[in-house]
């Protein structure tokens, strides 16, 4: 999650970019924390809140695109990341981007990027 989004953010020259988190604050801290050290700011910043697991697939997509549109049209944010891979997000990041005119990306489609680009390597 935070190595391949780390990578992806970088690739697109992104600095500064809001953060959507499904989860609770023992998770978020040290995960801005990383963010931060790795200089990429989480200033604008949204959580679900969620503690277990097994709820966070529950989070409505509909959920999903209304927080991160709320955060991406913050106008000191150049992109939009929405963390976790068992938050559904596949059929968002487009509805988000195109209402913010911001790249929206998150856990799963960076894995993806980097499925991707290391499948177009030789062996």
């Amino acid at each position: 999650d935070l190595h391949l989004s780390l990578r992806r953010q970088r690739q697109m020259c992104i600095r500064d970019r809001a953060l959507l988190s499904p989860y609770i604050e023992e998770v978020n801290t040290p995960l801005r924390k990383a963010f931060g050290n790795n200089g990429l700011s989480t200033e604008v910043f949204g959580t679900f809140g969620e503690g277990k697991e097994e709820k966070v697939a529950r989070i409505s997509e509909s959920s999903t695109i209304e927080a991160a549109i709320t955060l991406g049209q913050n106008a000191s944010v150049e992109a939009v990341f929405i963390s976790c891979t068992n938050l559904r997000t596949f059929n968002c990041l487009d509805k988000i981007a195109n209402k913010i005119n911001k790249p929206v990306f998150s856990s799963n489609q960076s894995l993806a990027w980097h499925m991707k680009k290391l499948s177009q390597q030789s062996l």
